[in-house]
């Protein structure tokens, strides 16, 4: 196809079949191409038309996806400030209510049952001596 073929001068191609006597044969080389260079890349040629295409939409995803992080991001700040404020207030209420926990786990535990009557109520152990100091005067 791509073969060398001999061609005639112009000179004897114009006026007639036969080539003049004085004039020397030439060959000419006979090049497609353009044809062949659009038949070389023909198959290449869909791959990158969809790789383009590809990077083009991916471009377009991240762009979205950024100015969507940009977006949300003041609001992100907003709802950590509130955590960390809920954070404290939670901490502050664990200072209250931990002493009224022991308290409360003391009064309703059953190793001593007597102590926590005592300090519940103005009874005392009836087993237990009282003591009673008495006021004496030196005469």
């Amino acid at each position: 196809m791509n073969a060398l073929q001999p061609l005639e001068p112009l000179e004897t191609q114009r006026y007639s079949s036969r080539p003049l006597r004085g004039a020397k044969q030439t060959r000419r080389v006979v090049r497609r191409s353009r044809p062949a260079r659009s038949r070389r890349n023909a198959p290449y040629r869909g791959l990158m038309t969809e790789t383009g295409v590809k990077l083009l939409v991916h471009g377009v995803l991240s762009v979205a996806t950024i100015a969507t992080l940009l977006k949300l991001l003041p609001y992100s700040l907003t709802q950590q400030g509130k955590l960390e404020a809920t954070r404290q207030e939670v901490k502050e209420a664990e200072k209250r209510v931990n002493p009224l926990r022991k308290e409360l786990n003391g009064i309703f535990s059953s190793n001593d049952p007597i102590r926590t009557m005592e300090q519940q109520s103005p009874l005392a152990d009836p087993n237990r001596l009282q003591v009673v100091f008495q006021e004496t005067t030196i005469e």
